[in-house]
């Protein structure tokens, strides 16, 4: 006859019964993790089941870590870099078209002031956004509500490096195409070399985060041991 109350309807309950059984006939908990493991239960919820068996109280919850807010930091931190950055460009380029003006180009200084005007004022926003989204990313990392090199870190870093890396290649590419068709000029190989200067040095700023988050992570792990 079978036993009514068995709780074989709550599988949860089920697996409280089978370990407390297990423990009756002397059965070690790897041996029962082993054998719920082979039954299709994950390793995360054996681990629960053992301690709400064997411990009076529950297993403290992990502060959480990253998230939404780490993702909200890093994507702003990332875009106001962004941003700045071709701002710099346009401002730069706008500045060798001012000192070296093309003679077939009409009214063209006007609009290079107003290209230095604007791209002037966004850098003046969005670079001091960034280097405040970047206080507020250290500033989690040192208190534990983030994690050095995290996911969404680790993503929007590499990304970033893959776009800098493209675009000094083309800018490489086109330098040659105009020295092979004859058209190179003082005006473009000043702009390719701003260019890829700047990408240089964005690569290296980058590349040298990803260094340091990488030593923070292997200092934590460290830590912990």
């Amino acid at each position: 006859m079978k036993n009514t109350t068995d709780p074989t309807n709550d599988p949860g309950n089920e697996v409280e019964c089978f370990i407390k059984h297990a423990h009756e006939q002397n059965m070690s908990d790897e041996m029962i993790r082993h054998l719920l493991l082979s039954s299709g239960w994950k390793d995360k919820e054996i681990c629960n089941y053992l301690a709400s068996v064997s411990l009076k109280l529950p297993i403290p919850k992990s502060r959480e870590k990253g998230g939404a807010r780490e993702a909200f930091f890093h994507l702003s931190a990332f875009t106001c870099l962004y941003v700045s950055a071709v701002c710099f460009i346009i401002m730069v380029f706008s500045l060798i078209d001012v000192a070296i003006p093309d003679a077939t180009q009409v009214f063209w200084e006007e609009e290079a002031y107003s290209l230095i005007r604007l791209a002037l004022s966004l850098v003046v926003v969005f670079f001091p956004l960034y280097l405040l989204f970047n206080w507020f990313i250290q500033r989690d990392v040192r208190s534990g509500k983030a994690v050095a090199g995290g996911g969404v870190q680790r993503w929007l870093t590499y990304l970033t490096l893959f776009v800098i890396v493209m675009t000094i290649l083309i800018d490489a590419a086109t330098l040659i195409y105009w020295l092979l068709e004859g058209e190179m000029t003082i005006r473009l190989m000043l702009k390719a070399i701003v260019l890829f200067t700047v990408m240089c040095g964005a690569f290296a700023y980058v590349w040298w985060g990803t260094i340091e988050w990488s030593k923070k992570s292997m200092t934590a792990a460290s830590g912990q041991k």
